[in-house]
């Protein structure tokens, strides 16, 4: 498939690099131009896979939700990938999060606009993340 982006690696919307207690959201070539996300338990990384892909001049509203025992990924409100199991404490940790780049590497920043990022320090449920994509859409219609 043709990537949407012009060049090959990876691209980061959100990134905190840490081991334990990391995640980060970006595009990884050869995804087919879908994004994926990493979650962080003692020193292990785990991923899932958006099943949607994106396309260009599109707004989405993209969520990961970690619960302690599973990673969900949802698109415009509605999950948009079948759960992968991960269990484990992700920890306080001290790096910053970082949003459309990653520290680590260079060359990896975010090609595009990134309207909101929103990190909470608990599992939000299905309902809510409906909930925050209807209450924001509008911002970006």
């Amino acid at each position: 498939s043709t990537s949407i982006l012009s060049d090959a690696g990876h691209r980061m919307l959100v990134n905190r690099e840490q081991s334990p207690g990391g995640f980060s959201l970006g595009y990884y070539t050869g995804t087919g131009n879908r994004l994926t996300a990493w979650i962080n338990t003692a020193g292990a990384w785990q991923s899932i896979l958006f099943s949607t892909a994106m396309t260009l001049n599109t707004i989405n509203c993209w969520g990961i939700v970690y619960d302690g025992a599973n990673i969900s990924a949802y698109l415009n409100g509605v999950s948009d990938a079948t759960p992968v199991a991960k269990t484990g404490d992700m920890g306080g940790g001290t790096q910053n999060v970082e949003i459309g780049a990653e520290s680590t590497a260079h060359g990896l920043n975010w090609q595009g606009l990134i309207g909101e990022i929103w990190v909470y320090n608990r599992a939000l449920s299905a309902f809510e993340i409906l909930h925050i994509y209807n209450a924001t859409k509008w911002r970006y219609a």
